[in-house]
């Protein structure tokens, strides 16, 4: 065979090779999904920052250590679907985990749970996982007041729910109003649905009725 024949061969040889290699590596890539950790504050609030370690099969990534502030997450860690991952927060000193929950991700499933330990067992499936640690720092839960929606409600009748949910009446400012019948109530602040401590003070804006 001529060189430059033999060459030639050689080189097709080595594209046809490259190619099938290329094939190979493209079918062989592993499906995966994304896991992210995140604290949600318990009552009483903690402060700082919790520290996470997940723990994995040195294949799917081995061990992760992802330091989270409350109220805050981790970034996303993507994982091959199927891994098998145990997830432990470093509970402070007198606080607890109340719950853990896990959200999206299809097919990603939540396993054995140890609130105590601070530990859950998590499988990955596809899409975005998001596991939601709370956790409450040291001494008796704060007794809260949730804010009841009052507005277009009479005075008298807000300033009883307003009692009821363990809140009172502060300041009362009177204004016009062509939305809300007189006597009624315009605003409040804060609003519905705030949680604050037992016995903070409602503001309300209560309608004289329309401008004369």
């Amino acid at each position: 065979m001529m060189p430059s024949v033999r060459s030639a061969v050689l080189f097709g040889l080595l594209l046809a090779a490259s190619a099938l290699a290329a094939a190979t590596t493209h079918a062989a890539v592993t499906a995966t999904g994304t896991f992210t950790v995140c604290n949600a504050p318990g009552n009483p609030k903690p402060a700082g920052t919790f520290t996470y370690t997940l723990v994995a099969p040195a294949g799917a990534g081995g061990t992760i250590v992802q330091n989270v502030p409350v109220g805050g997450c981790s970034a996303k860690i993507f994982y091959p679907t199927g891994a098998q991952i145990l997830v432990t927060e470093a509970v402070p000193s007198g606080g607890a985990v109340t719950g853990i929950k896990l959200t999206g991700g299809s097919q990603t499933t939540l396993g054995q749970v140890a609130l105590s330990a601070g530990q859950a067992n998590v499988t990955i499936g596809n899409g975005d996982a998001v596991l939601t640690y709370t956790t409450k720092a040291p001494g008796a839960p704060r007794r809260t007041c949730v804010v009841p929606r009052v507005i277009g409600l009479t005075l008298s009748a807000a300033r009883a729910l307003i009692k009821h949910a363990g809140c009172r009446v502060g300041p009362v400012t009177l204004v016009y109003s062509s939305r809300i019948p007189k006597s009624g109530v315009v605003n409040a602040r804060p609003g519905a649905g705030a949680h604050v401590p037992r016995g903070t003070q409602v503001r309300l804006t209560v309608s004289r009725g329309s401008r004369p």
